[in-house]
């Protein structure tokens, strides 16, 4: 028997041979004869796309497109500030910059 075959495999064998032996009597006689139920062994991966971050184009001219970000900062008197900040991404400029306690 092979390593890899399983206990409905085993079952299905031995019922092509002639033998009618119920899958759920292999299952149990298996661990006390020595066999392991082999682990499932998982599908690998496709890799699509070689090039790092190949999902997200690169900016090609001036200000295609703005990025934006919530962050929320402590002051010393242990008030909560937020801020948006909204950045072009070809340039790096900051565009906008929103501060506020409570951003609607």
């Amino acid at each position: 028997m092979h390593p890899r075959y399983g206990t409905r495999r085993i079952a299905l064998q031995h019922l092509a041979k002639g033998w009618f032996i119920n899958f759920n009597c292999v299952y149990r006689l298996w661990f006390p004869a020595g066999f392991k139920i082999p682990s499932q062994q998982h599908k690998r991966l496709q890799i699509v796309c070689i090039a790092p971050a190949c999902h997200r184009r690169l900016p090609e001219h001036y200000n295609p497109r703005c990025s934006s970000a919530f962050l929320s900062e402590r002051l010393e008197n242990v008030r909560l500030v937020k801020l948006l900040v909204v950045m072009a991404e070809f340039t790096r400029a900051r565009l906008a910059l929103d501060v506020n306690r409570k951003l609607k």
